[in-house]
């Protein structure tokens, strides 16, 4: 008898704890309508306002470098500014690169971030890379570089800025992707 109370009360929790959830999730739609229903403005307008906020700007950047009319050798001689977008921007752009690195082959890339400095103890070779992290700083993309010939190395963990053209290289039977001719920007 006091199991079937027992069972009796959980089902009844359950049932009380979805529509909880249900009531929860109505009430949130319900607002969302409200604000959707708000005057929206066009890009054109956003643009011609005196708030020139990064998100605008990075939103800017990401339409044009997603334009469908330019054809691809164009879009190589452009800037893929990545220092003027917002973290989670620059996060998914750098993210993007990392899974079709052949669209950006040759194109100049500047991006911030941390430099972060490894070594191969097989090789003995040295890598550098520009590492970002997305806004809540839980996740990581990086590309790595390497500086034109007399340029100096920064320092591991130190905040940098670097502008090179984008290219892919095997090594051990692996693609990896880099900026090559690199410079150093303040």
């Amino acid at each position: 008898m006091k199991q079937s109370k027992i069972q009796t009360f959980r089902v009844i929790l359950l049932l009380f704890l979805c529509a909880l959830i249900l009531t929860g999730c109505g009430t949130k739609d319900n607002e969302t309508q409200k604000s959707d229903s708000a005057p929206k403005t066009t890009q054109s307008e956003s643009a011609s306002s005196d708030d020139n906020s990064t998100e605008t700007e990075a939103s800017d950047s990401f339409d044009a470098d997603r334009n469908a009319g330019k054809d691809k050798k164009s879009r190589k001689k452009e800037l893929l500014d990545l220092t003027k977008m917002s973290s989670t921007a620059i996060y998914s752009e750098v993210y993007n690169i990392m899974i079709d690195p052949d669209s950006y082959k040759g194109r100049t890339i500047k991006i911030k971030g941390v430099c972060y400095i490894t070594k191969d103890d097989t090789t003995g070779k040295t890598y550098y890379a520009c590492v970002i992290k997305d806004a809540t700083a839980c996740c990581s993309q990086g590309i790595e570089f390497k500086l034109k010939k007399g340029l100096s190395y920064p320092e591991d963990q130190s905040k940098i800025t670097v502008k090179g053209t984008f290219t892919t290289y095997k090594e051990k039977k692996m693609t990896y992707s880099c900026l090559k001719n690199a410079v150093l920007e303040r």
